[in-house]
């Protein structure tokens, strides 16, 4: 699923908080390199799999699964302490 690392927040908050947290994670893109903001924003927001985004970019499909990965990982590690506190 999108996002499903930020789960247990969505679980936990409000539908404040949930948009909020939306909000942080758009946010935190704008601070992404390109190459991965766009795969992450095609997988994540326009749900396309893989393999489309591998098409779009014009990368190997291994290359776009290591796109978004590295995207998710340094926006879980930019709102950290955010998401922290959410969960509290």
């Amino acid at each position: 699923t999108p996002l499903e690392d930020f789960d247990i927040v969505a679980e936990e908050s409000s539908g404040y908080e949930n948009k909020e947290l939306l909000e942080l994670i758009i946010m935190s893109t704008e601070f992404l390199k390109d190459k991965y903001r766009r795969a992450f924003m095609l997988k994540e927001f326009e749900g396309l799999k893989y393999r489309e985004i591998a098409e779009i970019e014009s990368i190997a499909l291994a290359t776009a699964k290591i796109r978004v990965m590295r995207a998710r990982k340094m926006i879980i590690s930019t709102l950290k302490p955010y998401i922290k506190d959410m969960s509290k």
